[in-house]
């Protein structure tokens, strides 16, 4: 089953020049209720993201930019009628960029990077507990752009694919949004993000999906 939510996230972002490079940090916060979608034993079960936080970080130098996030997660509901799915963790990540493409109203980025998870899964059921612990890290490739749409409106979004490392057989992050700019440093988002983590089949959960549509407020100091 599929469910959708909605996010808010929060997004401020400060921007300073250190030597040739510019520091961008960027901490989000997401509310209630992007949903968590896991398969057990080839059934779908739906849980609830209660908490999601992320810090990003980029830096950049000309056509090169280091980026980097954290992310925590915890998610839990109900499944199987009196059975509790709980799945609490963090990833992290890093990548460099390179710009491919600036124009008077695009630019876009392509790099690579290592992502990791670092979760905890918990089945409890009348007749006993499950637990299993996974530390994921794949390699993924990405890319990223905006478009201008005129002074005040843009469109954003980024593609992460990954895989072939340990413990997970396939990795995908997509977002994509559009910006609307309200003063001279800020705009407010509105989009979708979809993460799709395919699991190495060696326990109870072999996938899980965080999906829904998200607000942010963003402004650069």
């Amino acid at each position: 089953m599929k469910a959708s939510s909605l996010a808010l996230a929060l997004l401020a972002t400060t921007s300073v020049e250190a030597g040739q490079w510019d520091i961008t940090l960027a901490p989000y916060l997401w509310l209630e209720m992007p949903s968590a979608k896991t398969v057990l034993a080839e059934s779908g079960s739906d849980v609830r993201l209660q908490t999601v936080t992320q810090l990003e970080a980029v830096a950049s130098n000309g056509d090169w930019s280091l980026v980097g996030d954290i992310n925590y997660l915890r998610a839990v509901d109900q499944v199987f009628g009196a059975s509790e799915l709980e799945v609490t963790g963090a990833s992290a990540a890093v990548g460099v960029l390179r710009e491919i493409s600036n124009g008077p109203m695009h630019v876009m980025t392509a790099g690579i990077g290592l992502r990791h998870f670092d979760l905890a899964i918990k089945l409890r059921t009348p007749s006993g507990n499950l637990r299993a612990d996974k530390l994921l890290l794949t390699p993924f490739i990405g890319v990223r752009g905006r478009y201008d749409l005129g002074k005040h409106m843009s469109v954003e979004g980024s593609l992460g694919i990954g895989g072939l490392g340990r413990g997970a057989d396939f990795y995908s992050d997509l977002r994509a949004g559009v910006g609307f700019k309200t003063g001279r440093s800020s705009s407010v988002q509105l989009g979708y993000r979809h993460v799709f983590v395919d699991l190495d089949k060696s326990t109870f959960v072999s996938s899980f999906t965080l999906e829904g549509p998200y607000v942010a407020y963003v402004h650069k100091f």
